[in-house]
């Protein structure tokens, strides 16, 4: 999965780069594979006319290209490339009586070393003129997610505070530079609101939105304490501004004076109620769609009981999908099992054991975010 990854990010690579730095990359490879070819022929012992070097320093030259383009921008050109490599030889033999590669000993030798050196040469000027121009490109890129990273580790910092008698801690891990994953607690008037967000992909474009999700909820919640008003304005603020491909799945939780909390979510795992008095969890959850996919929803909330010592838990997927060598993801069982041994623990320690197991389990491929709410003494 992390060489998956990687080779994601390779292809996403090779597709940011302009006409003209592809030009310098191929045009190197072309220099120094033909010239590569050139040396080979020079190696074997029979006599070719000038013309059959020119066309082997080509044919070199250009198979390479065909290699190098096939395995950056399109593998499907293979399909082209291998047949065409084989046919070439043949109609080279037939043409010149000679195939590519039955070349020389000749009287070029000096002619020959001399544009081999040339060639070599020019395809390492070409290389360094490419590696000079997208690094430049690529320090002004990582300047520019470093003030990203900076602004997302503001915009999620982790939450660790206790608002009347509510105790929360939680943290959003991301799995790149910038993360999508939103966690958030908001304090209004005695009520106190708690929310875990999770927009869909990863990186910069994810993080703009997060973002975005971020300050209309809690302009929401800080101007309304209602939930139903809160999703109803994100789903409409999301169809907005979201790209096509992109949602945004969402937990939101609600407490004030009483015994009685509120809860809602959006194509989000479920909120795991951990009950002191019996050690059962049970799990809330709304059959909404994730923000960002259906226009116009209208979003009702659901009340829930609760008792001193209970515990919630608000988490994203990142945290149940995490898959092991042999395929098998963590899960919400691991996850339940882990409460409910851990449940009488400091918010702190339960969090850690939960992160520590899903880590030994297999590598973090997609942001992990975790809030853990307690209703204390």
């Amino acid at each position: 999965m992390a060489s998956s990854r990687k080779s994601d990010l390779a292809q996403e690579f090779f597709d940011s780069l302009g006409r003209q730095s592809r030009l310098h990359i191929y045009s190197a490879v072309f220099c120094i594979f033909g010239a590569m070819g050139l040396i080979y022929c020079m190696a074997l012992s029979k006599t070719v006319p000038w013309y059959g070097l020119i066309t082997w320093f080509v044919y070199s030259g250009l198979v390479a290209v065909g290699w190098a383009y096939s395995f950056t921008s399109n593998i499907k050109f293979l399909y082209v490339l291998i047949p065409s490599s084989m046919v070439i030889p043949p109609v080279a033999r037939h043409l010149f009586g000679y195939l590519p590669g039955e070349v020389p000993h000749s009287p070029y030798h000096g002619v020959v070393a001399l544009v081999s050196i040339m060639a070599l040469v020019g395809g390492y000027i070409l290389f360094i003129s490419f590696i000079n121009r997208e690094g430049t490109r690529t320090m002004r890129l990582v300047t520019e997610i470093r003030l990203a990273q900076q602004i997302h580790s503001r915009l999620v910092p982790p939450i660790n505070q206790k608002v009347g008698r509510y105790e929360f801690f939680g943290r959003s891990d991301s799995s790149t530079e910038v993360g999508g994953d939103l966690i958030d607690v908001v304090e209004k008037d005695g009520r106190v609101g708690a929310f875990v967000a999770d927009v869909s992909g990863h990186g910069v474009r994810a993080g703009v939105l997060m973002a975005m999700c971020k300050s209309a909820a809690r302009m929401r919640l800080l101007s309304d304490d209602s939930l139903n008003g809160l999703m109803d304005d994100l789903n409409r603020v999301v169809m907005q501004v979201k790209e096509m491909d992109m949602f945004v799945t969402v937990a939101c939780l609600q407490f004030d004076h009483g015994n009685t909390a509120r809860f809602l979510l959006a194509g989000h795992p479920p909120i795991l109620h951990y009950h002191k008095s019996t050690g059962k969890i049970t799990e809330l959850g709304s059959n909404y769609p994730p923000t960002g996919v259906v226009a116009n929803l209208h979003h009702v909330q659901t009340d829930v009981a609760f008792e001193t010592g209970d515990l919630f838990v608000l988490l994203t997927d990142g945290f149940l999908e995490v898959e092991n060598k042999a395929g098998d993801q963590f899960g919400q069982e691991r996850i339940e099992t882990l409460i409910k041994s851990n449940a009488s623990r400091p918010l702190t320690d339960i969090f850690d054991t939960v992160l520590k197991a899903v880590r030994d389990h297999g590598p973090q491929d997609d942001d992990q975010t975790l809030l853990l709410v307690r209703v204390a003494q």
